[in-house]
């Protein structure tokens, strides 16, 4: 069941990025929150591209919550923003990460589109 939710993760983000395959940490990440109820708002998975590295920046679940950056292997490295100070964790390198940084590139590379039910 795990493999064939991957797969189907792998078959959506290739819809919606049409020129990129997941790797098998996003593709697993996908299947993990879609198993989950719907984030508000939407989650969504970030490619970020710091000198030379690739980082996947997933965001959280509503408020005051750590927004998780992860390496390109699938390790949490940090939380750059959220919790109560909207500040992270403050365990970023050298606040690398910070939204005003010239040298980050960020790629949207999924975003839930599930929409709750109205009753």
């Amino acid at each position: 069941m795990k493999t064939i939710l991957i797969f189907l993760a792998t078959i959506l983000l290739n819809v919606n990025t049409c020129d990129k395959a997941p790797t098998s940490f996003v593709a697993s990440k996908i299947s993990e929150l879609k198993s989950k109820d719907i984030y508000n708002p939407p989650a969504s998975i970030w490619e970020w591209k710091y000198n030379g590295a690739i980082y996947y920046y997933v965001t959280a679940d509503c408020c005051d919550q750590f927004n998780e950056l992860y390496n390109e292997d699938g390790n949490l490295i940090c939380h750059p923003d959220g919790g109560y100070t909207g500040k992270g964790d403050g365990k970023c390198p050298m606040n690398a990460f910070s939204s005003d940084t010239v040298n980050l590139k960020r790629t949207l590379i999924w975003k839930d589109d599930r929409k709750k039910e109205s009753y």
